[in-house]
This record gives C-alpha cells, sequence and structure tokens, in this order.
C-alpha cells in the first residue's frame, strides 16, 4: 500500500504517475536550473576574467611597443646624428682643405708679386742711381766746358 501513496492518477488521461519520478523530475529541473544559472553565473565571471587578462595584455604590449618604438626612435635619433656630425666633418675637411689650397697659392702670388716688386724698386734704384751718376758726369762735363771756354781767351 506504501506504493500506492507513491503514485497518482492523472485526471486527464488516467495515466499513473509516480510521486518519486515527478519529485525526482522536479528536484533534478530545479538543480539542473540552479546548475544552470551557477554555469552562467561561471561563465560570465570567466569572460570577464578573460577581457581583464586580454585587456591586460593588451596594454603591456602597447607599453612594449611604445618602449621599442622609444628606443627604435632614439636608436635611428643617434645614428643620423652621428651621420650628420660625420658628413658635416667631411664637408668641413674639404672647405679647409680647399681654404688651404687657396691660401697656399695666394702665398705664392704674394711671393712671386713680392720678388716682381723687389726687381722693380731695385732697377728703380739702379735707374736712379745710373740717373744720379749720368747727371754727375754730364754736370762735370758741363763744368769743365765751362772752364775751358774761360780759359780760352
Amino acid at each position: 500500500m506504501a506504493k500506492d501513496f507513491q503514485k497518482i492518477i492523472c485526471p486527464n488521461c488516467g495515466t499513473e504517475i509516480s510521486l518519486d519520478e515527478v519529485i525526482t523530475h522536479q528536484l533534478r529541473e530545479g538543480i539542473m536550473k540552479e546548475f544552470s544559472i551557477e554555469q552562467q553565473k561561471k561563465q560570465a565571471e570567466f569572460l570577464k576574467r578573460e577581457n581583464e587578462i586580454k585587456e591586460k595584455a593588451i596594454a603591456e604590449s602597447q607599453k612594449n611597443i611604445e618602449k621599442q618604438v622609444t628606443e627604435q626612435t632614439k636608436s635611428a635619433e643617434v645614428k643620423l646624428k652621428k651621420e650628420l656630425r660625420l658628413e658635416i666633418s667631411k664637408e668641413k675637411e674639404t672647405e679647409v682643405k680647399a681654404i688651404s689650397e687657396e691660401l697656399e697659392e695666394n702665398r705664392k702670388a704674394l711671393a712671386v708679386a713680392q720678388q716682381s716688386e723687389l726687381k722693380l724698386r731695385q732697377e728703380r734704384s739702379k735707374f736712379e742711381s745710373e740717373k744720379q751718376a749720368f747727371e754727375l758726369d754730364k754736370q762735370r762735363q758741363l763744368d769743365e766746358e765751362r772752364e775751358k771756354i774761360k780759359k780760352k781767351p
């Protein structure tokens, strides 16, 4: 008889339904519903944590990329500065060499000009001396001629 209490008859279709099965079914559905809700909560928490981890990874990657870009920029800047200094140094060296060559040419031209000036001054001096000697000689000759004229009666 205990078994009869555990069964009921459906008033619509007349089917015998076991109360153990109904209670088990209800408990199973309740547990499944709770399990499903718990699973959804855990899934949401998992997705949230996964997103946080992804965001951290992205932020860290961005920091690393920014750091690499900064380092590469600094490295490129240093390299460009070195190249620029080298290029400027070469240009200055070329300029100094050209100026030195021009200076040497000017020195040589000055030496030639000074030699020419010295020769001209020497020739002028010689000419002046010869002129004075010539004038002196002419003056003497004039004086002699005057004397001769004076002595002639």
